[in-house]
């Protein structure tokens, strides 16, 4: 086993030093051939330690390996040429991303652009398509020539906001595609077995819509069985979150052992005297169905576990679960080291991990218990085995803990595991054309009492702790984390001092690196909201006219700051408190001012200086402007259009007034 941790995890730091050191691949040949002559000539001469320069040489080599893997992958194309212009091109549909009401979204293959000649491309792309009735959505493994629109994917406006670009540069996407008309030149569809597989997916999710159930069932029967999470309720998403579920909404390691488990049941029948026949089929099903349901991070390294076990139980060679965790891992990080920084696969190896770990010192606490009892508490532990791994994580990317997540896993997943089987067999018996009549009412009933069951449980539980963790504190809580399970688990107890070191160096490092909240004003807008939040000790107040866009608008930035939101108000109502006052368009705060304009008429408003004036639609008389409000920032709405702003934005600075462009910034203030 230990050479397989080891050569994980010197892989891991050479796809972590690939982001911060930038050599050619001829220098770390170089390196490589004269540590490699160093380590020969040291190895013969007696008496001398070489460990060090081996383990040294051995990152070098890991690092120029991840290096040539990836070569193709990490140059960045420059496609400055084609932004922002109308093509024609050659698109191959990869995946099915995203169906909003307004929009289909893909992942394709841009394979060729046409300008004079086809140019070849083969770049990974963000595809969107406007819905409406006579649009019809493609199918992974389409082939069409197109006109679309050429955008880049646009970078954050804020450290708070959710960042699209980095999201998706991690996947290998960086352009996004816009679909002009539907006059699309079709060509034959892609053959390859993998979309063929796809698009089974794609042909057996519309067969559930097509059936006579209820909206609800239909989301989570495809969610569950086929792993299609796009349509997915947000209310439902989010009952399942707080309570700490979302792992059985999505699929993961726990549907992928449920399949395992029954397909190795029956075929252990089928194939009694056959082992290897009966690997191979189980290897087989779980490829299909890994691919069948969109190969997530999640997905790939259960399948891949399972896969290995599956290929071991053939081969009649015995393994250990670690070792085949570890050389899973291996194995998708060196198909694609992009992985590493992706969160479900971050989660998911953790919390295999964290089971295999924690659940050893906890089930010799039940071993004699009776089987009722030993099936429950076995449930709880392995629940608070995986959370104590994953926790932490978890804070760090959404920064809220779940309290209810014992008694929720408890209730909830023995009917998750029971729908599953149920789902299967009726998607199965669809696909084959069987038919029952109770089947539809059956599984509607069985969602509903499911719903209500989660909404019992959130009723009585405890809401999830919110907070904000930096990447430091991360580090900080895992370090202590694995100090703890030294001292008090593998009982080193000689480490006990450095526990208390560890405990007081960070009590100190976080007292002199909190950040206390100031006077501060934050603007943010979309094409559909604006968000003004205004803040002072510790007090928070959120001005808008769509609070139902708050949260995505201002994103984690009270967390960021550690501050309680007091009120959210609409832009429209009169409200004054001891630091601010809002009212028809005009916001006073720490004696400064700030005013929203539109179209009103100048004579409407008393001339007055005012210190930052928010423009929300396109005029003509700036100059006017500047001699009635004389205002130090002018803030551009991204309702606008990007012109317009463009526009504004020239003729303002031509005034030698300040100017943020709400379109591709947020515009933030300390008083």
């Amino acid at each position: 086993m230990f050479p397989i941790i080891k050569i994980l995890f010197l892989w891991i730091i050479g796809i972590l030093l690939t982001s911060f050191i930038d050599v050619s691949l001829v220098v770390l040949f170089v390196l490589i051939a004269i540590f490699s002559c160093l380590f020969v000539g040291l190895y013969f001469k007696r008496g001398y330690s070489f460990k060090y320069l081996e383990n040294l040489l051995l990152v070098l080599i890991m690092l120029t390996v991840v290096q040539v893997i990836n070569f193709h992958s990490s140059q960045e194309k420059d496609f400055s040429a084609y932004l922002n212009k109308e093509h024609k091109v050659l698109l191959n549909i990869k995946e099915r991303y995203k169906e909003t009401d307004s929009q289909f979204r893909y992942i394709v293959e841009l394979q060729a652009v046409f300008i004079d000649t086809l140019i070849s491309i083969n770049e990974d792309c963000l595809f969107y398509q406007k819905k409406d009735l006579l649009s019809s959505h493609f199918y992974p493994g389409d082939r069409f020539y197109c006109s679309i629109y050429w955008k880049q994917i646009a970078k954050a406006k804020h450290a708070a906001l959710f960042d699209a670009s980095e999201y998706w540069r991690l996947k290998g996407v960086t352009q996004s595609l816009w679909l002009q008309d539907e006059k699309i030149q079709r060509l034959e569809d892609s053959k390859d077995w993998f979309y063929l597989i796809r698009r089974k997916q794609a042909e057996w999710l519309e067969l559930i819509h097509r059936q006579n159930l209820s909206e609800s069932t239909r989301q989570i029967l495809s969610a569950l069985v086929l792993g299609d999470k796009r349509g997915v309720d947000k209310e439902i998403k989010h009952r399942f979150s707080i309570l700490g579920l979302s792992h059985t909404l999505a699929l993961s390691g726990l549907h992928i052992s449920l399949i395992y488990g029954i397909c190795a049941f029956m075929l252990s029948f089928i194939f009694k005297y056959r082992p290897v026949l009966q690997s191979l089929c189980l290897v087989v099903i779980i490829i299909f169905y890994a691919v069948l349901t969109g190969l997530s991070p999640s997905v790939m390294r259960a399948s891949l576990m399972f896969l290995l076990y599956a290929v071991s139980l053939g081969l009649n060679r015995r393994t250990t679960p670690l070792n085949i965790v570890f050389i899973s891992a291996l194995l998708l990080l060196i198909y694609d080291s992009n992985l590493l920084y992706d969160v479900g696969f971050q989660l998911s190896y953790l919390a295999v991990l964290g089971i295999l770990y924690f659940y050893r010192f906890f089930k010799k606490y039940i071993e004699n218990k009776s089987v009722l009892v030993k099936f429950i508490l076995g449930m709880i532990l392995v629940s608070i085995s995986a959370q104590l791994s994953t926790g932490i994580l978890s804070v760090y990317y959404f920064h809220s803990f779940p309290l209810s997540f014992l008694w929720a896993n408890l209730l909830i997943l023995p009917m998750i595991t029971f729908l599953l089987y149920v789902s299967i067999f009726y998607l199965f018996f669809l696909v084959i054309g069987i038919q029952f009549s109770f089947t539809d009412s059956f599984l509607d009933r069985f969602i509903e009492i499911l719903l209500s069951l989660i909404s019992f449980v959130e009723h009585y539980s405890f809401s999830p702790v919110e907070f904000y963790m930096t990447r430091n504190e991360l580090f900080y809580f895992y370090g202590l984390l694995l100090l703890v399970c030294l001292v008090f688990l593998e009982k080193r107890f000689g480490l006990l001092r450095f526990v208390y070191i560890y405990l007081l160096s960070g009590l100190v490092l976080f007292h002199y690196s909190k950040k206390t909240p100031t006077k501060e004003s934050f603007i943010n807008t979309s094409k559909q909201a604006l968000v003004i939040s205004v803040i002072a000790n510790d007090e928070q107040v959120i001005l808008s006219d769509n609070p139902g866009l708050v949260s995505y608008l201002l994103g984690d930035y009270s967390l960021m700051n550690s501050i309680a939101c007091v009120d959210t108000l609409s832009m429209e109502s009169d409200y004054q408190n001891e630091f601010f006052r809002v009212g028809d368009g005009f916001v006073e705060l720490f004696n400064e001012k700030l005013l929203m304009i539109q179209n009103e008429k100048l004579k409407q408003y008393s001339c007055m200086d005012v210190d930052v004036l928010i423009q929300s639609t396109y005029r003509e008389d700036v100059s006017d402007l500047q001699d009635f409000f004389s205002p130090s920032i002018v803030v551009l709405d991204a309702k606008m259009y990007k012109k317009s702003r463009a526009i504004l934005k020239e003729k303002w600075l031509a005034l030698n007034v300040e100017v943020v462009d709400l379109g591709e910034e947020v515009y933030t203030r300390s008083y």
